[in-house]
Formats: structure tokens, sequence, C-alpha cells
């Protein structure tokens, strides 16, 4: 009796392997997460506190988390525009943690941060004339800021890290 290759169950189990080793190099079916954070923090705060949940499909080992708050500062208009990226605070928590399929682990955070301000921003704060006159200069020119908390997982076994960025404003 001849069996036919498509059956064959032991050379079906290779290819699963081999599509599961190239699916945890790529970060398919690797670890998810996302950052429970308020969206607005207040002008007085230089913290931000919040969560972070793990979830993946398949067991994991989380070897660390770094967890940044970053400020994206543009100026100008079309081709004559400048962006520059700002680490405000910057936190690595060596975790070491392995995470089963269909659980979810938290970590609770507190990342302190230094609020970083221009010569413009200092004179806007001066007086209430001041505050118009640069923010209506402000516009002129395009400069804008936002802010943004940044997440990079470092997973064992795992080409592609998990990487997550979450935009977050500051008052």
């Amino acid at each position: 009796m001849r069996v036919s290759p498509y059956l064959d169950l032991e050379n079906k189990q290779e290819e699963f392997t081999m599509i599961n080793k190239f699916k945890n190099w790529l970060g398919i079916e690797s670890v998810k997460a996302d950052i429970l954070c308020p969206e607005q923090i207040p002008s007085d705060q230089n913290k931000v506190e919040g969560k972070i949940q793990f979830s993946s499909l398949r067991e994991q080992q989380i070897l660390e988390a770094r967890l940044s708050l970053k400020e994206r500062y543009s100026r100008g208009k079309k081709q004559d525009q400048k962006i520059d990226t700002y680490t405000l605070g910057e936190q690595t928590f060596p975790l070491n943690l392995t995470i089963g399929p269909d659980q979810t682990e938290t970590l609770d955070f507190q990342l302190p941060f230094e609020r970083m301000e221009s010569q413009m921003d200092k004179r806007q704060k001066a007086n209430f004339i001041n505050r118009k006159i640069v923010g209506f200069l402000k516009k002129m020119e395009g400069v804008e800021s936002t802010f943004y908390l940044e997440l990079e997982i470092r997973v064992k076994g795992v080409g592609l890290q998990p990487y997550l960025k979450k935009e977050i404003i500051l008052k």
C-alpha cells in the first residue's frame, strides 16, 4: 500500500516547527504590550505613572523592557522643516519574566522626566503680552512639539523585538 506524500505527518510536523521558528524570529505571535497611563500630564507633574501590560499567544521569556519619554520638536515648513528628537526620561526594567499563552502580566512604573524649555518658551512664560506675541511667532514659524512614550521589549530568541509608541500630552 502506497501512502501519499501529502499525508506524511512527520514532514508536516517539521514544516510546522520551521514555520513557528520563522514566526518567532519575526516576532509574529510574540509578546504584545500596551501602555496604560493618563493621556495628559499636568504641568506641575514631573513623572508619568502607569502600567505596562504584557500578553502572548505562545510561551515567551521577556528579558527586559525599556521605557522612555521623548519629545519630537519640529520647526519650519515644507522643505525648510527641521526635526529633532529629545529624550526627557528613560527607565530600564530587567524582568526575566516567562509569560504563557493567553496570560497577561502587568508592570507598574513611575517614569521621572525633566522638561526642556527653549528660549522662546521661557519668554512666553514671562508675562501676558509675551505669551501672545511668542505664541503668534511660533505659529508663523511652524514650531510644534509632540510627546510620546516609547517601549522596547527584549524577548529571548526573537529577532525583531516588540516596540510600541504612545502619544501623550504634556500641559
